[in-house]
């Protein structure tokens, strides 16, 4: 199951692309009204994969081989969020199977926006199966994809590797990106007292306490804090 919370935003800086590999440099695809290679429908870009609506979908066409012209198309993205520590990746699929991109490969970075269309601005953080097989349904929420990495980011690129059959585009109606917040402040203190006593508190976004306390006839008195914004 999913772990963390969804990094992106409706309307976060994202930016369709095509003929592109983990490592290397990316095109820009464009809008436009025939399925030419590095394009994509008007009203269909690449903002329709993070705006929370199932409904509708982000279809890109490329130069992939063997008749599979989605491989090497996706996008990147910058959420507002600003540096995550990224855990998993999952699709909600569209309605023609054949766009299905089945294998991925996702990076990370911390470049300036001017830079991120090249590829020494990335870094590899996956490569492997999208969570989408022949056997999940159209319109639904495909397996998720756990990811680890040590390092927060503060944009993701997302590159189709493989898709489920021939076509001229990958397809799907949302990529939801997991992650935890790359900030924390622990702070400790210690004092020696008649007695022990023990304090811990932690508090979120969501707002949490816990206190406890405990004496006896010699020790030490900890108190410590911590707090993780969301």
């Amino acid at each position: 199951s999913p772990s963390g919370y969804i990094i992106t935003l409706p309307g976060d800086p994202i930016f369709p692309i095509c003929n592109a590999s983990a490592g290397n440099s990316s095109q820009a695809a464009t809008a436009a009204t025939s399925n030419a290679p590095c394009t994509y429908f008007s009203g269909q870009g690449p903002d329709i994969a993070i705006d929370n609506i199932t409904t509708d979908h982000y279809v890109v066409f490329g130069n992939g081989p063997n008749g599979k012209g989605g491989i090497g198309t996706g996008f990147y993205v910058s959420p507002s969020k600003g540096a995550t520590n990224l855990t998993g990746i999952q699709f909600f699929t569209a309605a023609l199977p054949t766009r299905d991109p089945t294998a991925i490969t996702v990076e990370g970075s911390n470049a300036n926006s001017s830079l991120l269309t090249q590829g020494s601005s990335w870094i590899l953080l996956y490569s492997g199966t999208a969570g989408i097989t022949v056997n999940t349904s159209t319109n639904s929420l495909a397996s998720f994809v756990s990811i680890s990495t040590s390092t927060a980011y503060t944009s993701y690129r997302v590159i189709a590797t493989d898709q489920l059959a021939n076509d001229s585009s990958t397809q799907y109606a949302e990529v939801y990106l997991y992650g935890s917040s790359a900030s924390s402040t622990t702070s400790s203190s210690t004092s020696s007292s008649t007695g022990s006593s023990t304090s811990l508190s932690t508090g979120s976004s969501a707002s949490s306490s816990t206190g406890s306390s405990t004496s006896s006839t010699t020790g030490s008195s900890t108190s410590t804090s911590t707090s993780v914004p969301v």
